[in-house]
């Protein structure tokens, strides 16, 4: 009787050592798991800082573009004035010539 407790308990301990083989088998695919996810965390928080300057380097160009719009609508606005004032002018100096007659 004793001979089968000790055989019963000495399988017993194969079994739990077997079961606790398997967990550590398994505690270590599951950090193997972990440290995969924290690299793929960590890809994706660099593309984030990536894009995020991609993003601040576009608003730049697209502030800088609608400033340089804004310069060239100005300049067109001084243009168009400065094309009224010489319309004006040579209207005027038409009309000065035109006092003076020349034979021939």
């Amino acid at each position: 009787e004793i001979k089968e407790l000790i055989g019963d308990s000495v399988a017993k301990v194969d079994s739990g050592y077997a079961l606790v083989a398997n967990a550590g088998r398994q505690m270590e695919e599951i950090v193997t798991s972990v440290k995969q996810v924290v690299a793929i965390m960590e890809e994706i928080s660099s593309a984030s800082v990536e894009q995020s300057a991609g993003i601040e380097e576009i608003n730049r160009a697209i502030a800088s573009m609608d400033e340089m719009t804004q310069q060239n609508a100005a300049l067109v606005e001084e243009a168009a004035a400065a094309a009224a004032a010489m319309q004006q002018r040579a209207a005027k100096l038409g009309q000065e010539v035109a006092a003076f007659q020349l034979q021939g």
